[in-house]
């Protein structure tokens, strides 16, 4: 059994720590002037979405008294740090995998062999996480990693799931894989959901009734993977040390043009220094 523990909208939630009147304020979150790349609970209430332009949704912001924050980078590799810290301090021992900055992947399995109740046993860990960092969280158990994943997905968007989902009997994963879209589906991207909308495949059920060999041959040994992963056989493992980025980059998008020579110079040293910070960071080389 593998548990997926994320940070629930970890931008926007990492913004307001240390401002916590603001909690019920909209905000958006922007790595520069132009594309959102959060928004907390309060704006999407009132309509407003990450990715989304700026300058569309501005007006709007402001009749309800919302605000725009600039992303702060190192202030979210700080929340990050804190958030894995507290996290692995709580699950010492267990096989572990950074997958993302808000994201964990652990094993829980000789928990459940022994018979804890794995949903306390994930509601006192967030619970723990919160109290100790401020970062609410949301979590999935299932017996894959892409089985987690599904169990996130629920968590967040079926209901009776009230931010964790812990998928044992077939029964209930069957249950929620027929409510979820192939396209939310790790590992299956805009390009391959079109592919499979066209054969007729909508849900992940269904899906995961389709043979993995022919899959295999028609598309990928990923597809195939996915497959398998839905019907609980394990094709990835946490223990498997992620491949090192062979492209790196630093990008912002920007409302107005940059006019200046000194403004273009001070922005191309920024994303430089970050690229070189990301190849510092996963002890790479480059040419």
């Amino acid at each position: 059994m593998i548990c997926l523990l994320d940070g629930t909208r970890f931008y926007a939630e990492s913004c307001i720590t240390y401002k916590p009147a603001l909690r019920n304020t909209p905000l958006l979150v922007t790595a520069g002037q132009g594309i959102s790349i959060a928004a907390n609970r309060a704006c999407t209430n009132i309509g407003i979405s990450k990715f989304t332009p700026i300058w569309e949704e501005i007006d709007r912001l402001r009749v309800h008294k919302g605000i725009v924050y600039k992303a702060n980078f190192n202030t979210f590799s700080h929340h990050s740090d804190r958030f894995m810290t507290a996290l692995e301090k709580h699950i010492q021992g267990a096989r572990s995998m950074r997958y993302s900055v808000d994201e964990v992947f652990y094993d829980v399995s000789h928990l459940h062999q022994i018979n804890v109740d794995l949903n306390e046993h994930v509601q006192a860990l967030r619970k723990a996480i919160y109290k100790e960092t401020g970062v609410p969280t949301g979590a999935g158990v299932g017996k894959t990693l892409t089985l987690a994943k599904v169990a996130s997905w629920a968590a967040k968007n079926c209901q009776p799931y009230q931010g964790q989902c812990v998928l044992i009997s077939e029964k209930e994963t069957d249950a929620v894989l027929k409510q979820m879209p192939v396209g939310k589906l790790w590992n299956i991207g805009r390009q391959l959901n079109k592919h499979l909308t066209q054969e007729g495949i909508l849900t992940a059920y269904q899906l995961k009734q389709c043979d993995t060999k022919t899959y295999h041959k028609r598309y990928s040994i990923n597809v195939a993977n996915v497959i398998s992963e839905l019907n609980g056989i394990a094709c990835l493992d946490i223990s498997v040390e992620r491949e090192k980025k062979k492209q790196i980059w630093s990008t912002a998008s920007y409302r107005d043009r940059l006019h200046y020579r000194d403004d273009l110079f001070a922005e191309l040293a920024h994303h430089c220094a970050e690229v070189m910070r990301k190849i510092r960071d996963q002890k790479s080389e480059m040419k």
